[in-house]
């Protein structure tokens, strides 16, 4: 048996369990399909949640040099207002 034909005996078992759990339990199909959506745009917000957080924990970073730069060159540093 190869690996991953072994990950499919494993998570078929798993996947079949839950269908039969869901078709005992009468959910309506769409009803299952309304929750995949409602869970995938919430991840999906998540991850551009946190793409957003870490570019902007790295663009904090990215201006530390120029401020240090400017302790000690002030014509180096940004002209803010």
């Amino acid at each position: 048996m190869t690996f991953s034909r072994g990950i499919g005996l494993f998570f078929g078992k798993i996947i079949k369990g839950i269908v039969a759990a869901l078709a005992l339990s009468r959910v309506h199909p769409n009803v299952l399909t309304f929750f995949g959506l409602v869970i995938n745009i919430w991840a999906a917000w998540l991850l551009v949640a946190l793409a957003t957080a870490v570019q902007t924990y790295a663009a904090g970073f990215a201006g530390a040099p120029r401020r240090q730069i400017g302790m000690v060159s002030p014509d180096m540093t940004p002209q803010t207002n």
